[in-house]
């Protein structure tokens, strides 16, 4: 929840609780959460500019997920065309997209590890700017290691950008479901 004085009147609060807002006088403010929730008043914050960082946090949550999931298809890609007994089930894929060249794909896979590393970085400021706990490779590796896990947990995160729900960490929404 964050508490945040309503413009400069500050004759108002707005409470902001998961992208939804109330507004209150500062009397009937007071009188339901106690006189000493002045201290958690912002003067400095609206209501509005604080719900429009909420996308810029699932934004970045996103585009990890989304070079995460990117840079495993390739790394797998890369396991198999170098294995005996999946080679020739993928050699048509090496040819189409890489002309055959097994160091474009490697490459390619050492290129996208720098983008989920950059990726990384980004999401971890918005983790820090809203006291979140945050995701790493070793995290990554763990938990989203398949199709179907990088797209529940982009799903997740889709559906709340879109309504503009407060930021939440990415290993609760992992675990605990939409």
């Amino acid at each position: 929840m964050r508490i945040l004085l309503n413009s400069d009147d500050k004759a108002h609060i707005t409470v902001v609780d998961n992208g939804k807002s109330e507004h209150y006088s500062t009397e009937v403010f007071a009188a339901m959460y106690g006189s000493d929730a002045d201290i958690l008043v912002k003067p400095s914050e609206s209501a509005a500019a604080i719900m429009t960082e909420y996308p810029d946090y699932w934004g970045a949550a996103i585009a990890l997920i989304n070079a995460w999931s990117e840079y495993q298809w390739k790394r797998k890609l890369h396991i198999n065309v170098t294995c005996g007994t999946t080679n020739q089930r993928v050699l048509d894929t090496i040819d189409k997209y890489y002309g055959g060249k097994l160091q474009l794909l490697k490459k390619d896979v050492r290129n996208l590890y720098a983008d989920v590393c950059k990726k990384i970085i980004i999401f971890q400021h918005y983790c820090e700017k809203y006291q979140l706990a945050t995701v790493d490779t070793m995290w990554l590796r763990e938990n989203l290691t398949r199709d179907n896990e990088y797209r529940s947990l982009r799903g997740k995160c889709q559906r709340r950008k879109d309504a503009g729900k407060m930021p939440a960490s990415l290993r609760e929404i992992y675990h605990k479901g939409p």
